[in-house]
């Protein structure tokens, strides 16, 4: 989608740290919003492979999924959507993102 405010992006319980690989969890999901100003066009795709739920590498942006459902090709704004692990949501298989963020929720 050329020129779109698609807004997508993914929760993850779990930490990123380290070279681990794959790690499990059954709580991780994927979203989209396709018009900023009508929530009806959210979407939401649970992990269905929750022992591909993420995979944690140093030299990967966060990655979601076995076929790299989410995740940013080499560290760029180019970013693939593949759906293997979640279930297909409406992302478009390739596209240039202008930002994104990872925030961390800690306990207190």
């Amino acid at each position: 989608m050329p020129n779109s405010n698609m807004l997508v992006g993914g929760y993850n319980p779990l930490d990123w740290n380290g070279n681990v690989g794959w790690k499990n969890t059954t709580d991780s999901f994927i979203f989209s919003l396709r018009d900023l100003n009508n929530l009806q066009s959210a979407k939401l795709g649970r992990v269905t492979e929750s022992n591909h739920a993420v995979y944690c590498n140093n030299g990967y942006c966060p990655l979601f999924g076995r076929g790299n459902d989410l995740y940013a090709n080499n560290n760029s704004n180019n970013w693939q959507h593949c759906s293997t692990s979640y279930p297909s949501i409406g992302i478009p298989s390739s596209f240039t993102i202008s930002d994104y963020e990872v925030f961390q929720v800690v306990k207190n």
